[in-house]
């Protein structure tokens, strides 16, 4: 059992790692570039230099910090999302919304940890877990509009799939041309979706 010390110092390292994070997301979501430095962080999070480097060995290993806080973050929401009392196809539209907005918010964070390879350092177990629990979060929704008789029956975990790479696509897309307004192409995604999904035959069946 943590002596009363032990735990008073674990706080204090909770508390100066939180506000390590929050002046972090401040800094690395206004810069213009990666000239930005871990003094840039420090100051910003009100500690010296060489406190923050008691907690990252570099900037590269504070931006990973970040990003699977981030990443974290969503998921969670997202989870919260699937697991709301309103109907199932209002939480599929509010989850694409809010997926596409915080990757518009973020965009510059994740688009620095592209850049400086912060990917390539997750395990690819880790990446596989996280995408798993991503299409796992549609599933819920999906299998629950079923049984609201909103969706027809369909196979929900290939659904979820080429569901959640449709987003993933957009994300992608976006990016490749520098705009980060997904609203268009969230509805867009939206109303291909529900025209597949409402119960009865499809359009292109009916035709």
């Amino acid at each position: 059992m943590a002596t009363f010390s032990e735990r008073q110092r674990q706080v204090k390292q909770q508390a100066a790692q939180e506000a390590i994070y929050e002046a972090a997301l401040k800094v690395l979501s206004n810069a213009s570039s990666e000239g930005l430095t871990m003094h840039d962080i420090a100051a910003a999070a009100g500690i010296a230099t060489g406190t923050l480097y008691n907690y990252f060995k570099n900037k590269e290993d504070l931006l990973y910090y970040v990003d699977q806080r981030l990443h974290d973050q969503i998921l969670t929401e997202a989870i919260e999302i699937a697991h709301s009392s309103i109907p199932a196809k209002q939480r599929l539209s509010l989850l694409l919304q809010e997926i596409f907005y915080f990757a518009a918010d973020h965009h510059v964070v994740f688009d620095l940890a592209e850049r400086s390879g912060i990917v390539e350092r997750i395990p690819i177990q880790e990446k596989q877990e996280l995408l798993d629990q991503a299409v796992g979060v549609f599933q819920i929704i999906l299998e629950e509009g079923i049984q609201e008789g909103s969706f027809r029956k369909i196979n929900t975990r290939k659904t979820s799939s080429i569901l959640f790479e449709a987003v993933i696509g957009i994300l992608e897309t976006q990016k490749y041309i520098g705009n980060y307004d997904f609203t268009r192409a969230s509805d867009d995604l939206l109303s291909l979706f529900y025209e597949y999904l409402q119960p009865g035959p499809l359009v292109s069946e009916r035709n």
